[in-house]
Protein backbone atom coordinates (compact mmCIF):
# COMPACT_ATOMS: atom_id res chain seq x y z
CA UNK A 1 0.00 0.00 0.00
CA UNK A 2 1.27 3.40 -1.10
CA UNK A 3 -0.06 7.03 -0.06
CA UNK A 4 0.48 9.83 -2.22
CA UNK A 5 0.61 13.59 -1.21
CA UNK A 6 0.84 16.00 -4.15
CA UNK A 7 1.60 19.87 -3.00
CA UNK A 8 1.36 22.44 -6.01
CA UNK A 9 2.10 25.82 -5.57
CA UNK A 10 -0.83 28.28 -6.18
CA UNK A 11 2.04 30.57 -8.26
CA UNK A 12 2.19 27.51 -10.65
CA UNK A 13 -1.15 27.38 -11.67
CA UNK A 14 -2.23 30.93 -13.12
CA UNK A 15 -5.51 31.81 -13.45
CA UNK A 16 -8.14 29.74 -12.42
CA UNK A 17 -12.15 29.46 -12.40
CA UNK A 18 -13.99 29.68 -9.22
CA UNK A 19 -14.27 25.62 -9.82
CA UNK A 20 -12.06 23.54 -11.28
CA UNK A 21 -11.27 19.40 -12.09
CA UNK A 22 -8.25 17.50 -10.53
CA UNK A 23 -7.39 14.21 -11.27
CA UNK A 24 -4.82 11.97 -10.40
CA UNK A 25 -1.86 9.46 -11.82
CA UNK A 26 0.93 7.30 -11.53
CA UNK A 27 3.69 5.78 -13.37
CA UNK A 28 6.82 4.45 -13.72
CA UNK A 29 9.63 6.82 -12.93
CA UNK A 30 12.29 6.94 -15.61
CA UNK A 31 14.87 9.15 -14.09
CA UNK A 32 17.09 9.30 -17.49
CA UNK A 33 14.05 9.23 -20.30
CA UNK A 34 12.60 12.43 -21.64
CA UNK A 35 9.71 12.79 -20.41
CA UNK A 36 10.12 11.13 -17.01
CA UNK A 37 7.72 8.42 -16.70
CA UNK A 38 8.22 5.23 -18.38
CA UNK A 39 6.29 4.02 -21.65
CA UNK A 40 4.48 1.04 -20.50
CA UNK A 41 2.74 0.27 -23.96
CA UNK A 42 -0.33 0.48 -23.20
CA UNK A 43 -1.25 3.52 -25.32
CA UNK A 44 -0.31 5.94 -22.04
CA UNK A 45 2.55 6.04 -19.77
CA UNK A 46 0.23 6.26 -16.96
CA UNK A 47 -0.29 3.03 -15.25
CA UNK A 48 -2.92 3.90 -12.46
CA UNK A 49 -5.69 6.58 -12.32
CA UNK A 50 -7.53 7.70 -8.84
CA UNK A 51 -10.97 7.93 -8.50
CA UNK A 52 -12.78 5.67 -10.32
CA UNK A 53 -15.80 4.55 -8.70
CA UNK A 54 -18.54 2.03 -9.81
CA UNK A 55 -16.49 -0.36 -11.79
CA UNK A 56 -17.77 -4.15 -13.20
CA UNK A 57 -16.87 -6.89 -11.29
CA UNK A 58 -13.40 -8.54 -12.33
CA UNK A 59 -10.23 -9.76 -10.27
CA UNK A 60 -9.39 -5.60 -10.26
CA UNK A 61 -11.37 -2.56 -10.82
CA UNK A 62 -9.87 -1.47 -13.95
CA UNK A 63 -11.89 -2.09 -16.58
CA UNK A 64 -12.69 1.89 -16.74
CA UNK A 65 -9.36 3.14 -16.92
CA UNK A 66 -7.33 0.83 -19.59
CA UNK A 67 -9.82 1.66 -21.99
CA UNK A 68 -9.06 5.78 -20.79
CA UNK A 69 -5.63 4.84 -21.02
CA UNK A 70 -5.86 3.53 -24.40
CA UNK A 71 -7.33 5.96 -25.56
CA UNK A 72 -4.78 8.65 -24.00
CA UNK A 73 -7.07 10.36 -21.65
CA UNK A 74 -8.10 10.51 -17.88
CA UNK A 75 -10.51 13.40 -18.66
CA UNK A 76 -13.45 11.22 -17.07
CA UNK A 77 -11.26 10.51 -13.65
CA UNK A 78 -11.22 14.63 -12.67
CA UNK A 79 -13.05 15.71 -10.15
CA UNK A 80 -14.28 19.01 -9.01
CA UNK A 81 -12.80 21.52 -5.94
CA UNK A 82 -13.47 24.61 -5.11
CA UNK A 83 -10.68 27.36 -5.73
CA UNK A 84 -12.61 29.67 -3.38
CA UNK A 85 -13.05 27.37 -0.17
CA UNK A 86 -9.47 26.68 -0.69
CA UNK A 87 -8.30 29.89 -1.07
CA UNK A 88 -10.17 30.62 2.10
CA UNK A 89 -8.20 27.87 3.78
CA UNK A 90 -10.98 25.61 4.14
CA UNK A 91 -10.93 22.25 5.53
CA UNK A 92 -13.75 19.78 5.22
CA UNK A 93 -13.38 16.33 7.12
CA UNK A 94 -14.08 13.30 5.02
CA UNK A 95 -17.35 11.68 6.05
CA UNK A 96 -18.16 8.40 4.31
CA UNK A 97 -20.99 7.74 3.03
CA UNK A 98 -22.79 4.86 1.32
CA UNK A 99 -20.94 2.37 -1.36
CA UNK A 100 -17.54 1.06 -1.15
CA UNK A 101 -14.48 2.59 0.92
CA UNK A 102 -10.40 1.70 0.85
CA UNK A 103 -9.87 3.12 3.78
CA UNK A 104 -6.13 3.31 5.05
CA UNK A 105 -4.75 3.14 9.03
CA UNK A 106 -1.35 3.04 10.32
CA UNK A 107 0.10 0.05 11.36
CA UNK A 108 3.25 -1.02 13.50
CA UNK A 109 6.54 -0.21 12.01
CA UNK A 110 7.48 -3.78 14.54
CA UNK A 111 5.93 -6.02 11.33
CA UNK A 112 6.37 -3.39 8.62
CA UNK A 113 8.95 -2.71 5.92
CA UNK A 114 8.78 -0.76 2.96
CA UNK A 115 8.50 -3.32 -0.09
CA UNK A 116 5.94 -5.14 -1.70
CA UNK A 117 2.34 -4.65 0.86
CA UNK A 118 4.16 -4.98 4.60
CA UNK A 119 4.54 -0.97 4.33
CA UNK A 120 3.29 0.84 7.38
CA UNK A 121 0.48 2.30 5.23
CA UNK A 122 -2.27 -0.61 5.46
CA UNK A 123 -5.62 -0.97 3.91
CA UNK A 124 -9.27 -2.60 3.91
CA UNK A 125 -12.09 -2.59 2.38
CA UNK A 126 -15.29 -1.15 3.95
CA UNK A 127 -19.35 -1.23 2.33
CA UNK A 128 -21.66 1.16 3.59
CA UNK A 129 -25.48 0.19 2.70
CA UNK A 130 -27.64 2.86 1.13
CA UNK A 131 -29.31 3.28 4.55
CA UNK A 132 -26.40 4.12 5.85
CA UNK A 133 -26.37 7.27 8.37
CA UNK A 134 -23.30 7.65 11.26
CA UNK A 135 -24.83 8.34 14.68
CA UNK A 136 -26.22 4.94 15.62
CA UNK A 137 -24.67 1.37 15.70
CA UNK A 138 -24.73 -0.93 12.60
CA UNK A 139 -24.67 -4.27 12.34
CA UNK A 140 -21.01 -5.45 11.21
CA UNK A 141 -19.92 -8.14 8.72
CA UNK A 142 -16.43 -9.36 8.74
CA UNK A 143 -15.77 -10.88 5.05
CA UNK A 144 -12.14 -12.77 4.88
CA UNK A 145 -10.56 -13.16 1.19
CA UNK A 146 -9.14 -16.46 -0.45
CA UNK A 147 -6.04 -17.70 -0.82
CA UNK A 148 -4.59 -15.27 -3.79
CA UNK A 149 -7.25 -12.44 -2.94
CA UNK A 150 -6.73 -9.06 -1.28
CA UNK A 151 -8.86 -6.47 0.61
CA UNK A 152 -10.71 -5.62 -2.80
CA UNK A 153 -11.76 -8.99 -4.04
CA UNK A 154 -15.20 -8.76 -2.50
CA UNK A 155 -15.87 -5.59 -3.87
CA UNK A 156 -13.94 -6.33 -7.50
CA UNK A 157 -14.95 -10.13 -8.02
CA UNK A 158 -17.29 -11.21 -5.60
CA UNK A 159 -20.04 -8.02 -5.75
CA UNK A 160 -23.00 -10.34 -3.77
CA UNK A 161 -21.31 -10.31 -0.94
CA UNK A 162 -21.80 -6.50 -0.58
CA UNK A 163 -25.60 -7.24 -1.69
CA UNK A 164 -26.49 -10.19 0.32
CA UNK A 165 -24.27 -9.52 3.27
CA UNK A 166 -24.65 -5.88 3.56
CA UNK A 167 -26.98 -3.84 1.41
CA UNK A 168 -30.07 -6.87 1.92
CA UNK A 169 -29.33 -7.03 5.58
CA UNK A 170 -28.68 -2.96 6.00
CA UNK A 171 -24.80 -4.35 7.23
CA UNK A 172 -21.73 -2.35 6.98
CA UNK A 173 -19.18 -4.89 5.54
CA UNK A 174 -15.33 -5.03 6.09
CA UNK A 175 -12.94 -6.64 4.17
CA UNK A 176 -9.55 -6.88 5.65
CA UNK A 177 -6.21 -7.63 3.58
CA UNK A 178 -4.51 -9.60 6.28
CA UNK A 179 -0.96 -8.58 5.24
CA UNK A 180 -0.76 -10.19 1.68
CA UNK A 181 -2.76 -12.90 -0.38
CA UNK A 182 -1.81 -16.10 1.79
CA UNK A 183 -1.28 -15.30 5.13
CA UNK A 184 -3.80 -17.47 6.67
CA UNK A 185 -4.98 -14.63 9.16
CA UNK A 186 -1.73 -16.02 11.68
CA UNK A 187 1.58 -13.88 12.55
CA UNK A 188 1.41 -10.90 10.45
CA UNK A 189 -2.10 -11.38 9.21
CA UNK A 190 -3.28 -11.91 12.92
CA UNK A 191 -1.90 -8.06 14.01
CA UNK A 192 -3.83 -7.06 10.77
CA UNK A 193 -7.28 -8.00 11.96
CA UNK A 194 -6.30 -6.83 15.48
CA UNK A 195 -5.30 -3.30 13.59
CA UNK A 196 -8.27 -3.53 11.61
CA UNK A 197 -10.81 -4.23 14.39
CA UNK A 198 -9.47 -1.59 16.44
CA UNK A 199 -9.74 0.99 13.46
CA UNK A 200 -13.38 -0.09 12.54
CA UNK A 201 -14.12 0.66 16.14
CA UNK A 202 -13.12 3.39 16.18
CA UNK A 203 -14.12 5.13 12.72
CA UNK A 204 -17.63 3.38 12.66
CA UNK A 205 -20.35 3.37 15.22
CA UNK A 206 -21.12 -0.69 14.97
CA UNK A 207 -23.39 -2.68 16.92
CA UNK A 208 -21.35 -5.25 18.80
CA UNK A 209 -23.83 -7.34 19.90
CA UNK A 210 -24.82 -8.12 16.08
CA UNK A 211 -21.20 -8.81 14.71
CA UNK A 212 -20.74 -11.39 12.44
CA UNK A 213 -17.88 -13.31 10.28
CA UNK A 214 -17.62 -14.82 6.89
CA UNK A 215 -15.52 -15.85 4.61
CA UNK A 216 -14.19 -18.20 1.42
CA UNK A 217 -11.22 -20.45 1.49
CA UNK A 218 -8.54 -19.56 3.56
CA UNK A 219 -11.41 -16.93 4.31
CA UNK A 220 -13.47 -19.80 5.89
CA UNK A 221 -10.34 -20.98 8.19
CA UNK A 222 -10.16 -17.17 9.30
CA UNK A 223 -13.74 -17.75 10.53
CA UNK A 224 -13.58 -20.99 12.82
CA UNK A 225 -10.04 -19.26 13.71
CA UNK A 226 -10.95 -16.14 14.81
CA UNK A 227 -14.47 -17.38 16.23
CA UNK A 228 -12.60 -19.98 18.17
CA UNK A 229 -10.34 -17.73 19.49
CA UNK A 230 -12.67 -14.74 20.29
CA UNK A 231 -16.18 -16.22 20.93
CA UNK A 232 -17.19 -13.15 22.66
CA UNK A 233 -16.48 -10.70 19.49
CA UNK A 234 -19.40 -12.37 17.73
CA UNK A 235 -22.53 -13.08 16.93
CA UNK A 236 -22.34 -15.81 14.51
CA UNK A 237 -19.75 -17.09 11.83
CA UNK A 238 -20.36 -18.36 7.85
CA UNK A 239 -17.49 -19.96 6.48
CA UNK A 240 -17.33 -21.46 3.23
CA UNK A 241 -15.06 -23.93 1.48
CA UNK A 242 -13.06 -23.48 4.72
CA UNK A 243 -10.45 -25.95 5.64
CA UNK A 244 -10.37 -26.54 9.20
CA UNK A 245 -6.80 -25.94 9.54
CA UNK A 246 -3.68 -24.58 7.43
CA UNK A 247 -3.95 -26.94 5.08
CA UNK A 248 -6.46 -29.33 4.92
CA UNK A 249 -7.86 -32.14 7.31
CA UNK A 250 -8.92 -35.58 5.14
CA UNK A 251 -11.57 -36.26 8.42
CA UNK A 252 -9.60 -39.19 9.82
CA UNK A 253 -6.65 -39.69 12.11
CA UNK A 254 -5.40 -42.40 13.71
CA UNK A 255 -1.96 -43.11 16.04
CA UNK A 256 1.49 -42.95 13.25
CA UNK A 257 -0.69 -41.26 10.82
CA UNK A 258 2.49 -38.98 10.68
CA UNK A 259 4.92 -41.66 10.35
CA UNK A 260 3.72 -41.98 6.51
CA UNK A 261 4.78 -38.07 5.53
CA UNK A 262 5.18 -38.01 1.97
CA UNK A 263 8.65 -36.08 0.95
CA UNK A 264 6.20 -33.09 0.56
CA UNK A 265 4.97 -33.24 4.06
CA UNK A 266 1.65 -34.40 3.49
CA UNK A 267 0.03 -37.35 5.20
CA UNK A 268 -3.01 -39.32 4.59
CA UNK A 269 -4.48 -37.15 7.61
CA UNK A 270 -3.12 -33.67 7.07
CA UNK A 271 -1.86 -31.62 4.23
CA UNK A 272 0.38 -28.28 4.78
CA UNK A 273 -0.24 -24.60 3.03
CA UNK A 274 2.17 -21.70 3.18
CA UNK A 275 4.37 -22.83 6.36
CA UNK A 276 1.47 -23.87 8.23
CA UNK A 277 1.82 -26.70 11.21
CA UNK A 278 -1.67 -28.09 10.17
CA UNK A 279 -1.50 -30.12 13.25
CA UNK A 280 -0.94 -28.03 15.67
CA UNK A 281 -3.43 -25.43 13.62
CA UNK A 282 -6.30 -27.99 13.62
CA UNK A 283 -9.42 -26.39 14.65
CA UNK A 284 -11.95 -29.32 15.70
CA UNK A 285 -10.45 -29.67 19.18
CA UNK A 286 -11.48 -26.52 19.89
CA UNK A 287 -14.70 -25.95 18.93
CA UNK A 288 -16.03 -25.93 22.28
CA UNK A 289 -15.36 -22.83 22.20
CA UNK A 290 -18.34 -22.16 19.73
CA UNK A 291 -21.22 -22.84 22.59
CA UNK A 292 -22.36 -19.02 22.07
CA UNK A 293 -21.60 -18.50 17.91
CA UNK A 294 -23.37 -20.63 15.39
CA UNK A 295 -22.13 -21.34 12.01
CA UNK A 296 -23.41 -21.81 8.86
CA UNK A 297 -20.91 -24.10 6.62
CA UNK A 298 -20.95 -24.16 3.00
CA UNK A 299 -19.27 -27.03 1.69
CA UNK A 300 -19.03 -28.32 -2.48
CA UNK A 301 -19.13 -31.71 -2.40
CA UNK A 302 -16.35 -32.32 -4.82
CA UNK A 303 -14.37 -29.82 -3.64
CA UNK A 304 -11.11 -30.51 -5.17
CA UNK A 305 -8.85 -28.52 -2.05
CA UNK A 306 -10.79 -28.90 0.96
CA UNK A 307 -12.01 -32.58 2.17
CA UNK A 308 -15.64 -32.55 2.54
CA UNK A 309 -14.98 -35.16 4.79
CA UNK A 310 -12.79 -33.20 6.86
CA UNK A 311 -15.99 -30.29 6.91
CA UNK A 312 -18.60 -33.18 7.45
CA UNK A 313 -16.69 -33.99 10.71
CA UNK A 314 -16.33 -30.39 11.71
CA UNK A 315 -20.35 -30.38 11.41
CA UNK A 316 -20.32 -33.73 13.44
CA UNK A 317 -18.86 -32.30 16.20
CA UNK A 318 -20.74 -29.40 16.65
CA UNK A 319 -23.92 -31.92 16.81
CA UNK A 320 -22.11 -33.72 19.35
CA UNK A 321 -21.75 -30.74 21.36
CA UNK A 322 -25.23 -29.77 21.39
CA UNK A 323 -24.40 -26.88 19.41
CA UNK A 324 -26.34 -24.73 17.11
CA UNK A 325 -25.06 -24.80 13.07
CA UNK A 326 -26.13 -25.59 8.95
CA UNK A 327 -24.41 -27.27 7.05
CA UNK A 328 -24.94 -26.82 3.48
CA UNK A 329 -23.51 -29.30 0.87
CA UNK A 330 -23.31 -28.38 -3.04
CA UNK A 331 -22.99 -31.62 -5.18
CA UNK A 332 -22.72 -29.35 -8.14
CA UNK A 333 -19.97 -26.91 -6.76
CA UNK A 334 -16.06 -27.54 -6.58
CA UNK A 335 -14.01 -25.33 -4.53
CA UNK A 336 -14.67 -22.10 -5.86
CA UNK A 337 -18.16 -22.40 -6.64
CA UNK A 338 -19.37 -20.56 -3.61
CA UNK A 339 -17.54 -17.12 -5.45
CA UNK A 340 -18.95 -17.94 -8.89
CA UNK A 341 -21.98 -18.70 -8.06
CA UNK A 342 -22.06 -15.54 -5.83
CA UNK A 343 -25.28 -16.60 -3.90
CA UNK A 344 -24.74 -15.78 0.24
CA UNK A 345 -28.12 -15.09 1.27
CA UNK A 346 -29.27 -17.79 2.97
CA UNK A 347 -25.89 -18.14 5.25
CA UNK A 348 -26.69 -14.23 5.77
CA UNK A 349 -29.42 -14.60 7.38
CA UNK A 350 -29.29 -17.28 9.18
CA UNK A 351 -26.64 -15.51 10.91
CA UNK A 352 -28.35 -12.94 11.62
CA UNK A 353 -31.11 -14.63 13.51
CA UNK A 354 -28.47 -14.09 16.44
CA UNK A 355 -27.45 -11.20 18.61
CA UNK A 356 -24.29 -11.70 21.06
CA UNK A 357 -24.94 -11.72 24.76
CA UNK A 358 -22.06 -10.66 25.73
CA UNK A 359 -22.21 -11.89 29.77
CA UNK A 360 -24.07 -15.48 29.15
CA UNK A 361 -24.77 -17.84 31.78
CA UNK A 362 -22.49 -20.30 30.74
CA UNK A 363 -18.64 -19.83 29.53
CA UNK A 364 -16.40 -22.61 27.65
CA UNK A 365 -13.49 -22.28 26.51
CA UNK A 366 -10.16 -24.01 25.69
CA UNK A 367 -6.38 -22.24 25.76
CA UNK A 368 -4.16 -24.73 23.04
CA UNK A 369 -0.64 -23.22 23.49
CA UNK A 370 0.35 -25.80 20.34
CA UNK A 371 -2.20 -23.42 18.45
CA UNK A 372 -1.20 -20.53 20.08
CA UNK A 373 1.94 -20.38 19.49
CA UNK A 374 1.63 -21.85 15.78
CA UNK A 375 -0.39 -18.55 15.75
CA UNK A 376 2.21 -16.43 16.50
CA UNK A 377 5.16 -18.35 15.01
CA UNK A 378 3.20 -19.24 11.53
CA UNK A 379 3.77 -16.31 8.54
CA UNK A 380 5.33 -14.38 10.98
CA UNK A 381 8.48 -13.18 8.87
CA UNK A 382 10.72 -13.88 11.69
CA UNK A 383 9.28 -11.31 13.89
CA UNK A 384 8.47 -12.64 17.32
CA UNK A 385 4.80 -11.94 18.14
CA UNK A 386 3.11 -12.84 21.27
CA UNK A 387 -0.76 -13.26 21.31
CA UNK A 388 -2.40 -14.10 24.69
CA UNK A 389 -5.55 -15.87 23.88
CA UNK A 390 -7.02 -16.12 27.33
CA UNK A 391 -10.12 -14.58 27.50
CA UNK A 392 -13.43 -14.87 26.02
CA UNK A 393 -17.13 -13.42 27.99
CA UNK A 394 -16.61 -12.94 31.91
CA UNK A 395 -13.67 -15.60 32.10
CA UNK A 396 -9.87 -14.26 31.31
CA UNK A 397 -6.61 -14.56 32.55
CA UNK A 398 -6.71 -18.33 31.93
CA UNK A 399 -3.13 -19.48 32.30
CA UNK A 400 -2.55 -22.99 31.45
CA UNK A 401 -0.15 -25.46 33.49
CA UNK A 402 2.53 -26.29 30.74
CA UNK A 403 3.03 -22.96 29.22
CA UNK A 404 4.35 -24.85 25.99
CA UNK A 405 1.83 -27.88 25.45
CA UNK A 406 -0.36 -27.18 27.66
CA UNK A 407 -4.15 -26.89 26.77
CA UNK A 408 -6.27 -25.20 29.79
CA UNK A 409 -9.81 -25.70 29.41
CA UNK A 410 -12.85 -24.00 31.62
CA UNK A 411 -16.41 -24.40 32.03
CA UNK A 412 -17.92 -22.44 34.47
CA UNK A 413 -21.99 -21.41 34.82
CA UNK A 414 -22.88 -18.09 36.84
CA UNK A 415 -25.93 -18.96 39.22
CA UNK A 416 -26.75 -15.24 39.40
CA UNK A 417 -27.57 -15.27 35.13
CA UNK A 418 -30.85 -17.32 34.63
CA UNK A 419 -30.93 -19.35 31.92
CA UNK A 420 -33.07 -20.53 29.52
CA UNK A 421 -33.43 -23.97 29.45
CA UNK A 422 -33.32 -25.27 25.55
CA UNK A 423 -33.30 -28.90 23.69
CA UNK A 424 -31.79 -29.91 20.54
CA UNK A 425 -33.35 -30.08 17.36
CA UNK A 426 -32.06 -31.15 13.68
CA UNK A 427 -33.11 -28.93 10.77
CA UNK A 428 -33.12 -30.03 7.00
CA UNK A 429 -33.58 -28.04 4.07
CA UNK A 430 -32.79 -27.85 0.25
CA UNK A 431 -32.74 -28.43 -2.62
CA UNK A 432 -33.30 -24.67 -3.83
CA UNK A 433 -33.93 -20.75 -2.99
CA UNK A 434 -34.78 -17.93 -5.35
CA UNK A 435 -31.55 -16.66 -4.05
CA UNK A 436 -29.43 -19.60 -3.32
CA UNK A 437 -29.59 -21.47 -6.41
CA UNK A 438 -29.32 -25.47 -6.05
CA UNK A 439 -28.62 -28.29 -5.36
CA UNK A 440 -27.99 -28.16 -2.16
CA UNK A 441 -29.06 -30.63 1.42
CA UNK A 442 -28.57 -28.82 4.23
CA UNK A 443 -29.17 -30.19 7.56
CA UNK A 444 -27.69 -28.78 11.32
CA UNK A 445 -29.08 -28.42 14.66
CA UNK A 446 -31.01 -25.77 16.35
CA UNK A 447 -31.90 -24.79 19.86
CA UNK A 448 -35.40 -24.90 20.78
CA UNK A 449 -36.37 -22.91 23.99
CA UNK A 450 -39.65 -23.66 25.68
CA UNK A 451 -42.18 -21.86 28.39
CA UNK A 452 -40.03 -23.68 31.32
CA UNK A 453 -40.12 -20.84 33.90
CA UNK A 454 -36.16 -19.47 34.62
CA UNK A 455 -34.67 -20.74 37.72
CA UNK A 456 -34.16 -18.55 40.78
CA UNK A 457 -30.73 -16.37 40.92
CA UNK A 458 -28.13 -17.74 43.09
CA UNK A 459 -25.29 -15.95 44.43
CA UNK A 460 -22.68 -18.27 43.52
CA UNK A 461 -20.74 -19.91 40.22
CA UNK A 462 -19.82 -23.56 39.27
CA UNK A 463 -16.67 -23.71 37.65
CA UNK A 464 -14.38 -27.15 36.39
CA UNK A 465 -11.10 -26.70 35.08
CA UNK A 466 -8.14 -28.79 33.47
CA UNK A 467 -4.31 -28.20 32.79
CA UNK A 468 -4.94 -24.84 33.90
CA UNK A 469 -2.84 -22.89 36.57
CA UNK A 470 -4.87 -19.41 36.81
CA UNK A 471 -8.02 -17.79 36.26
CA UNK A 472 -10.22 -14.68 36.75
CA UNK A 473 -13.47 -14.03 37.20
CA UNK A 474 -15.60 -10.82 36.59
CA UNK A 475 -18.20 -11.00 39.59
CA UNK A 476 -19.99 -7.98 38.30
CA UNK A 477 -20.38 -9.22 34.61
CA UNK A 478 -21.16 -12.94 36.46
CA UNK A 479 -24.01 -10.36 38.04
CA UNK A 480 -22.59 -11.87 41.16
CA UNK A 481 -22.74 -9.31 44.22
CA UNK A 482 -19.58 -9.76 46.64
CA UNK A 483 -21.71 -7.32 49.02
CA UNK A 484 -22.75 -10.72 50.62
CA UNK A 485 -21.71 -14.47 50.76
CA UNK A 486 -20.72 -15.58 47.58
CA UNK A 487 -20.42 -19.60 47.09
CA UNK A 488 -18.47 -21.30 44.37
CA UNK A 489 -19.01 -25.06 43.18
CA UNK A 490 -14.91 -25.82 41.97
CA UNK A 491 -13.55 -28.60 40.66
CA UNK A 492 -9.73 -28.67 38.96
CA UNK A 493 -7.22 -30.97 38.47
CA UNK A 494 -4.67 -28.93 39.21
CA UNK A 495 -3.74 -26.14 42.14
CA UNK A 496 -5.22 -23.11 40.72
CA UNK A 497 -4.47 -19.12 41.44
CA UNK A 498 -8.41 -18.01 41.52
CA UNK A 499 -8.41 -14.41 41.21
CA UNK A 500 -12.21 -12.43 41.68
CA UNK A 501 -12.45 -8.85 40.41
CA UNK A 502 -15.52 -7.25 41.92
CA UNK A 503 -16.11 -3.99 44.54
CA UNK A 504 -14.91 -5.61 47.29
CA UNK A 505 -15.30 -4.02 50.85
CA UNK A 506 -11.99 -3.24 53.13
CA UNK A 507 -12.04 -7.06 54.37
CA UNK A 508 -12.44 -10.01 52.81
CA UNK A 509 -12.58 -13.83 54.00
CA UNK A 510 -12.82 -17.01 52.20
CA UNK A 511 -12.93 -20.49 53.03
CA UNK A 512 -12.42 -24.02 51.32
CA UNK A 513 -14.61 -27.10 52.81
CA UNK A 514 -15.14 -24.96 55.47
CA UNK A 515 -11.43 -24.54 56.45
CA UNK A 516 -10.14 -20.99 56.42
CA UNK A 517 -8.09 -20.11 53.35
CA UNK A 518 -5.87 -17.31 52.57
CA UNK A 519 -6.87 -14.01 50.89
CA UNK A 520 -4.44 -12.08 48.96
CA UNK A 521 -5.75 -8.48 48.04
CA UNK A 522 -3.89 -7.81 44.95
CA UNK A 523 -5.59 -4.72 43.91
CA UNK A 524 -8.62 -3.07 45.66
CA UNK A 525 -10.95 -4.62 43.55
CA UNK A 526 -8.86 -7.96 43.12
CA UNK A 527 -9.08 -10.77 45.38
CA UNK A 528 -6.80 -14.22 44.85
CA UNK A 529 -7.01 -17.64 46.76
CA UNK A 530 -4.88 -20.68 46.59
CA UNK A 531 -7.22 -23.57 45.56
CA UNK A 532 -5.78 -26.80 45.79
CA UNK A 533 -6.32 -29.93 43.13
CA UNK A 534 -9.83 -31.58 43.36
CA UNK A 535 -13.27 -30.71 44.28
CA UNK A 536 -14.51 -27.77 46.76
CA UNK A 537 -17.00 -25.81 47.77
CA UNK A 538 -15.85 -22.05 48.03
CA UNK A 539 -17.13 -19.41 50.36
CA UNK A 540 -16.63 -15.63 50.16
CA UNK A 541 -17.66 -13.12 52.48
CA UNK A 542 -17.42 -9.64 53.26
CA UNK A 543 -16.21 -8.65 56.80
Amino acid sequence: MNALEARVPRSLLGPLPAGFGVAAATGIADPGGKPALKDLGLGANLANVAFRPNEPARDWWDKQQAFSLHDRTIDPFFRSVSLGALLQGANQAYHPGPGYHDRIFSSTPAISQESGQQGVLQHYGVYLPTAYRPGRPWPLQWWFHFRGGNAHIAAAAVPRIFKDMGEDVNTIVVSPDGRGESTWYVGKGQVDFREVWRDVHRTFAVNSDRTYIAGHSMGGWATYLLTILYPDRFAAGFPASGPVTQGAWTGVDFNGCDKFESPDGETPCYTSANGGDPRAEFTRPLLDNLRYVPQAIYQGVPDELVPTSGVIMQAERLRELGYRYRLYLFPAQEHYGPPVVDQWADGARYEHQFVRDPNPPRVTYLRSMPFEHAVERVQSGGVKLTFHFDRAYWMSGLEPVDPAKGVARFEGRSLAIPERPHSTAPEAGGPAKEDQTGPYVMTGQAWRFGDTALPDRQNAFEASLSGASAVRLSTSRMQLDVSRRLIGDLATGSALRLTLEGAFGRRVSASIDGRPATVMRVASNLVTIAVPAGHHSLTVSPR
